[in-house]
């Protein structure tokens, strides 16, 4: 009976010590622009904006460039209603695209959609470098 118990408390104590040191933090990255969620800016035809995007096949396998997003805002009582439209630039990293304003005046926090892809509007300025 105590070797059972003693095998078992092994056991645990080396599942622990193998999983343990796998645990990592998550890494930060530093986009090449101000994130602006509530700067109340509004950007205008010919202005750029920059997305937020899930990084996964779905978008960087199907968005290509001159791509048009139907950008959306949400109202006050949660109906999603069209502001205008963006055409895709280039990717910036894993996760975030630049896109030119076509139409519109659109603001930090308005949704991007193609098909399936939606997209956050995250910023309207790049940093300097």
């Amino acid at each position: 009976m105590r070797l059972k118990i003693l095998r078992v408390c092994a056991g645990v104590f080396l599942l622990l010590a193998i999983s343990i040191p796998s645990m990592s933090p998550a890494v930060s990255y530093q986009p090449p622009f101000r994130l602006s969620p509530d700067s109340g800016s509004v950007v205008v035809k010919g202005g750029s904006v920059y997305l937020f995007h899930s990084g996964t096949r779905d978008i960087t396998g199907t968005v290509r460039s001159g791509d048009i997003f139907i950008v959306y805002r949400m109202s006050p009582s949660c109906i999603m209603y069209e502001v205008g439209k963006v055409r895709f630039v280039n990717f910036h990293g894993d996760t975030y695209m630049e896109a030119e304003v076509i139409e519109g005046e659109l603001k930090a926090g308005d949704i991007a959609k193609k098909g399936s892809i939606s997209c956050l509007i995250v910023s309207m300025e790049p940093c300097a470098r």
